[in-house]
C-alpha cells in the first residue's frame, strides 16, 4: 500500500491505518506478514524530486513535473538502492529510507 503522509509524519499516517484496520475489523499487520506500507513524507514527489539528484524537505510540497512513464528511470534507481545496493546515501528523505527498511522484508 502506499500513501502519502501530507502535512503529517509517517507515524501518524501508519496510526491512521492500524486505526481503520481496528474499525474495519481487519487484522493489523505483522512483522512476520509480507505486506509494505509506503509512507512518502509530504507527498511522492518528494521522492521523485530526490532520486532526480535535487535537494528536498519533506515538509515542503514538490511540483508534479512527472507524468507517465516519464519517472520510470526513478523507479529503477530506487529498486537499485533498495534492492541491489540494499543502502540509501545519508541524504536520502528519512520516509524513503523508512520504507526502504520496509521494503527489505519482502525479500524474505
Amino acid at each position: 500500500m502506499v500513501t502519502d503522509a501530507d502535512q503529517h509524519t509517517t507515524a501518524h499516517r501508519r496510526a491512521q491505518l492500524d486505526e481503520e484496520c481496528d474499525r474495519r475489523a481487519v487484522p493489523r499487520r505483522t512483522p512476520e506478514d509480507r505486506a509494505i506500507v509506503i509512507v512518502p513524507r509530504r507527498n511522492i514527489e518528494t521522492w521523485f524530486e530526490y532520486l532526480d539528484d535535487r535537494e528536498v524537505d519533506e515538509d515542503s510540497t514538490c511540483p508534479k513535473r512527472f507524468v507517465g512513464r516519464e519517472h520510470r528511470h526513478l523507479a529503477e534507481k530506487l529498486y537499485r538502492l533498495c534492492h541491489e545496493d540494499q543502502r540509501l546515501p545519508e541524504s536520502a528523505p528519512a520516509s524513503l529510507v523508512e520504507s526502504c527498511v520496509d521494503y527489505a522484508k519482502l525479500k524474505r
